[in-house]
């Protein structure tokens, strides 16, 4: 699917003799095992705005998925590491939102590493 302005998205439906059902619905990637469990994922982040102020950004979510036995299952455990590499902390899906509803919440830059790697983005 093309994201435009965005990057370009995968959509992974799940086809039954009379409907399809959307299943996933994640950022185009590679697909393979990024984290080394054996199962092949998709997924990553989308781009943001950045943020005006040196000392904050914007939370930038991510989101992966894993093909296991056949079916797409959402893969937590490396979404929260992905998070964790990029924001320098993880926030559910509930908590990643301002208060107004829109992406993304504005966190305090977490340390160097992660300030340094959000201006090369």
């Amino acid at each position: 699917m093309d994201g435009r302005p965005n990057l370009d998205r995968l959509n992974a439906f799940l086809i039954h003799p009379t409907k399809a059902i959307l299943v996933a619905d994640a950022i185009l990637s590679a697909i393979k095992d990024y984290d080394g469990d054996g199962y092949l994922e998709f997924g990553g982040r989308d781009l943001t705005e950045i943020y005006t102020h040196p000392d904050s950004m914007c939370y930038v979510p991510t989101a992966y998925y894993e093909l296991r036995k056949g079916k797409i299952h959402p893969d937590g455990a490396l979404t929260r590491t992905e998070d964790i590499k990029i924001n320098g902390l993880y926030l559910p899906p509930n908590k990643q939102l301002d208060r107004n509803g829109f992406c993304c919440k504005i966190i305090p830059i977490p340390g160097k590493k992660h300030k340094t790697a959000f201006q090369t983005q």
